[in-house]
């Protein structure tokens, strides 16, 4: 079920009956699974096409316990949670290719040169080798003060070739696992490792980059935290879905909190849920 639309004349009064409507579960489409958030107590939802209205009075304010209301959260601990859901977002909705730490021998304390760097470096992969998609969260250096990137690269086509230890001159392993790099990045060192779909699991792949995102990390990437290109797929959400989740077993169910609980379906397991998953994905 899609949002409501509200017709309405920017002068004319709405009132709060006909500006929110009640959501009873919300439904997210994932890549391989589709996640219903079911709250304790429906939440207001803002009609659609009233957030002009929202953005000239300022007077109208939705309440989501599960995204937006979090008691005695600082704008930080909020800015914080907000990016690590929207990197489970992207995180479980897109196919990466690989797992990169990328460093620069050179300006590696000044945050905005960085930034510029490996923005060209970005540009001009692309330009050489065809377009690819990339999530990157910062992270500071022991030193608290030199910069690094974390990134997970989608489709890029580019040169890789296996990285060689320096002391024993043989492949680079870590944790029993091919190191490899780019060789077209010369800022810098590249750590790269080639993501497994059998060993490295959504979650896993997730855990990667959320765990950098901590209070300390630079926001340097305009009001983000992290830097997604613009090819990458946002799962659907859909508020007040139809009813089937109530018909089927959940492959999997979280303990519920203070404000809800959690049910997720595999995608190929259940034809109604293909079905579903399949008008929104």
């Amino acid at each position: 079920m899609s949002d409501p639309i509200i017709e309405f004349n920017l002068y004319k009064p709405v009132s709060h009956t006909d500006a929110f409507y009640l959501v009873n579960a919300k439904a997210t489409y994932y890549l391989k699974f589709v996640r219903v958030f079911i709250p304790n107590k429906p939440y207001e939802k803002l009609k659609p096409g009233l957030e002009l209205r929202k953005a000239v009075y300022g007077n109208i304010t939705p309440k989501e316990p599960d995204e937006k209301n979090v008691p005695n959260e600082n704008d930080i601990e909020r800015s914080i949670r907000r990016t690590r859901k929207s990197i489970k977002d992207y995180t479980f909705r897109n196919e990466f290719d690989h797992l990169a730490t990328f460093t620069f021998k050179e300006d590696r304390q000044d945050v905005s040169k960085c930034k510029s760097k490996m923005s060209n470096w970005l540009k001009n992969q692309q330009k050489r080798s065809g377009k690819f998609d990339y999530l990157i969260v910062p992270e500071f250096h022991k030193d608290s003060e030199s910069i690094h990137f974390h990134a997970l690269i989608k489709g890029f086509k580019g040169r890789i070739k296996q990285s060689i230890s320096s002391k024993t001159g043989k492949p680079l392993k870590q944790k029993g696992r091919n190191v490899y790099e780019y060789p077209g990045y010369t800022l810098g060192f590249t750590n790269v490792k080639i993501i497994d779909n059998k060993e490295d699991t959504d979650t896993k792949v997730a855990f990667y980059i959320k765990k950098y995102i901590t209070k300390d990390m630079p926001l340097i990437f305009g009001k983000n935290r992290y830097w997604a290109s613009r090819g990458l797929i946002i799962p659907a959400k859909e508020n007040n879905p139809e009813k089937w989740y109530e018909m089927i077993k959940p492959d999997r169910e979280y303990p519920p909190n203070e404000y809800g609980r959690v049910i997720e379906f595999d995608i190929g397991k259940h034809p109604l849920i293909d079905m579903f998953w399949e008008a929104n994905k």
